[in-house]
């Protein structure tokens, strides 16, 4: 921008005053039959690229004047429901006009009035309804395309707005250059472009080459202040970050608008719902939380691989300038059930201070049946070693993991927080049914799910975390984190499946890393044994804060997003915004209905809402009767509601789907036992035995053997279960 136009530029592109502007001719003579004039076929057709004239007419087509008497500026329409039209523009621009009136493109004036109920808090919007009997041109081209249409750099656009000094509706070209996001600028801007705006053109669109309205105007180039370069998150860019910024304009994108509108007025307007994620942006630790954090960072690594993708890893040995990382097998090589060799490719490090180093493939050591894997580096830089700390973990405890997550095209650095389960317990409560006998092996517990994994908890986890550290709360790695318990879904009107996050992470024991250490030719360095110490109520409140402060959107998405993000929201024990998620996901009714009762099925158990949590099984499992994890939690529901003929019913339900899971047979014994029926409960924790071996099955049938008067019988399984877990 002109160093002339900066100066008279404001930081957001404010209202202009109307005596400024003489009424403008009206341009009903460009405007041809809406049939012709809205149905613009691409000048390059085979790539769907627009030419620029064509792309200007589009642009006058749907850019309005937003003005009362005394002031006014640019909106955009994008959506009409019979003679009642929707303009998006800033907030900025309709705060100071009292009474709004929309101009269009053939010099028409119609009363407007603000959308009510829109959640525009967070952001730089404002959608103003008017009403009108002509019949004014959408982007219509784009209205299948706008919720799933991806922002690209370098991607040539359009912008357009009524300018002041211009006096005209005012068309410019530039290119994208910034896409900020996770977090976003606040206010909602993440589309830095180079093209030229002025004062009085805020709210007009931005559009692609190939068509797409994808946002619109706000910020101009080279403001007079530097407040807007802050992140939601409150964080500010660096000062060459800033200079950067401040060569370009800056625009809200219209996935942003229809995430915020209420999924009513979408569907009455025939506007699609948006079809993206938004990750969890990090939480801003401080105190004891933050040097946790920093601490984690100096010892984690990421792991970028030739195919893509990336996984993270742990440093956790040093001799001489030869790093040792620890990492989940899947990462470098593929997942241990997973026949054949291992991928092709090759890897590099990426270490805390952005220095990247490759990974000699010779130095990568597996372990057959176990998802972890060792891989060296060789750097003259102090990187920090990892302490590990070998102890049984005991349930509810705090805990967190670290890593860099896949998000989109990025891998940023996340470190999250939950509460893990003891062993025994975490075993009981995954949902997964692939449990490992490994009695004759030295590599891992007697017991584990395939791969060796063995510690379940509750924070939130990422597809790119896998080989990243699960720690306690003085910062020691207590195992390696590898997946999540997770369902397939595909969304209405979508061709494409995916795996929806469900459950709780899964991670593999230090313990068994120690185990398998002389095999994988490696040491760690630093090792300890004794338990972390309960925590002060001061630290504990730190914890609860911080998983309060964790921002889960509330912005309109598809259903398995929204499953996606109760899933969250249960993870984080927030269980009436779990629930409000899950109710949002069942609204839409998608072909995966029943995983959204599931889940809030279990946010209503949770909270001990037991009458409502069955009712949500229950159509749980009369929309996919074959789903076992909502027969199991209906039975024990029902069990805490005391109607154990239910849970009984229930549970023979899903041991008849599922009869090689062994925590179905544990569940059975347990109703059984309530309904005081031992010789049945003994029966079916004998099976449970039969199938995993495992100190809580023992226990328990040490339980029903003394109710049935057999002493000594009780006595060994209480020993078996010592001798398994001593702990």
């Amino acid at each position: 921008m002109k160093r002339q136009i900066a100066i008279i530029s404001c930081l957001l592109l404010l209202p202009y005053p109307v005596s400024a502007i003489e009424t403008q001719t009206k341009t009903t003579k460009l405007l041809t039959q809406t049939s012709q004039r809205c149905k613009l076929q691409p000048a390059d057709p085979e790539n769907g690229i627009y030419s620029d004239p064509q792309l200007q007419t589009i642009a006058k087509q749907i850019t309005v004047r937003v003005r009362d008497k005394e002031r006014g500026a640019s909106g955009t329409i994008f959506a009409r429901k019979g003679n009642s039209y929707l303009v998006v523009t800033n907030s900025h621009v309709v705060r100071r006009i009292n009474n709004i009136n929309i101009i269009t493109a053939d010099g028409q004036k119609y009363t407007g009035k603000i959308l009510p109920n829109t959640n525009f808090d967070k952001f730089d919007l404002a959608i103003v309804e008017f009403t009108s009997n002509q019949k004014y041109c959408l982007p219509s081209e784009i209205a299948d395309r706008i919720a799933s249409f991806d922002i690209n750099l370098e991607t040539p656009v359009m912008s357009a707005g009524y300018a002041v000094s211009e006096d005209k509706l005012v068309l410019t070209t530039g290119k994208i250059q910034q896409i900020i996001s996770q977090p976003s600028l606040k206010d909602g801007y993440e589309i830095g472009y180079t093209s030229d705006i002025q004062p009085g053109m805020s709210g007009g669109a931005i559009i692609s080459n190939t068509g797409n309205l994808i946002g619109i105007n706000g910020i101009s180039s080279y403001p007079l202040s530097n407040t807007a370069y802050t992140y939601t998150n409150g964080k500010r860019p660096t000062n060459t970050e800033i200079q950067e910024f401040r060569k370009l304009s800056w625009g809200i994108p219209i996935k942003t608008v229809l995430g915020q509108v209420r999924p009513e007025v979408l569907t009455a307007y025939n506007l699609p719902i948006p079809n993206f994620k938004e990750p969890i942006p990090p939480v801003q630790l401080t105190g004891w939380l933050g040097e946790l954090e920093a601490k984690a960072q100096q010892i984690t690594v990421r792991i970028d691989s030739s195919s893509g993708n990336n996984g993270s890893g742990i440093i956790i040995a040093k001799e001489g300038d030869i790093y040792t990382v620890l990492t989940a097998a899947h990462v470098v090589c593929k997942p241990p059930d997973k026949p054949g060799k291992c991928e092709p490719n090759t890897y590099k490090i990426l270490t805390v201070d952005g220095k990247q180093y490759p990974v000699e493939p010779s130095t990568i050591k597996l372990e057959e049946g176990v998802d972890l894997a060792v891989v060296k580096f060789t750097s003259r830089e102090n990187y920090q070693v990892a302490t590990l700390a070998d102890y049984p973990t005991k349930d509810f405890e705090y805990m967190f993991t670290a890593g860099y997550p896949r998000l989109g095209e990025k891998s940023p650095w996340r470190f999250t927080l939950g509460q893990i389960y003891s062993k025994e317990r975490g075993l009981l409560a995954t949902t997964q049914s692939d449990f490992n006998n490994n009695s004759s092996s030295t590599a891992q517990s007697a017991v584990s799910l395939t791969g060796g994994y063995e510690l379940v908890y509750s924070s939130i986890t990422f597809g790119g975390m896998s080989g990243g550290p699960v720690l306690d709360s003085q910062g020691r790695v207590i195992g390696i984190h590898g997946k999540t318990e997770g369902e397939a879904a595909i969304d209405n009107n979508s061709s494409s499946q995916e795996t929806i996050q469900l459950g709780n992470s899964l991670g593999i024991p230090v313990s068994t890393f120690l185990a398998l250490a002389t095999r994988l030719n490696t040491q760690a360095q630093k090792v300890e044994t004794t338990p972390t110490p309960e925590l002060n109520q001061q630290k504990v409140r730190s914890i609860k804060t911080a998983i309060l402060s964790v921002d889960v959107s509330q912005g309109n998405t598809t259903a398995s997003a929204w499953l996606e993000r109760g899933n969250q929201l249960w993870r984080l024990r927030r269980y009436p915004e779990a629930i409000q998620a899950f109710e949002a996901a069942i609204k839409q009714k998608p072909k995966f209905i029943h995983l959204a009762y599931y889940g809030k099925g279990l946010a209503l158990g949770w909270s001990r809402k037991y009458p409502e949590a069955i009712t949500a099984l229950q159509q749980a499992v009369k929309s996919q009767p074959d789903f076992v994890p909502a027969w199991y939690y209906l039975s024990s529901v029902y069990r805490y509601s005391n109607q154990l003929d239910k849970a009984l019913a229930a549970i023979n339900q899903a041991i008849q789907l599922q009869p090689n899971n062994p925590n179905l047979y544990n569940q059975k014994y347990v109703v059984l036992s309530n309904l005081k029926r031992y010789r049945e409960a003994a029966a079916a924790i004998n099976k449970a035995i039969e199938l995993s071996p495992r100190t809580a099955f023992y226990n328990n049938r040490g339980i029903v053997r003394n109710e049935l008067g057999d002493k000594q019988g009780a006595i060994d399984d209480y020993t078996q279960a010592i001798k398994i877990n001593p702990n």
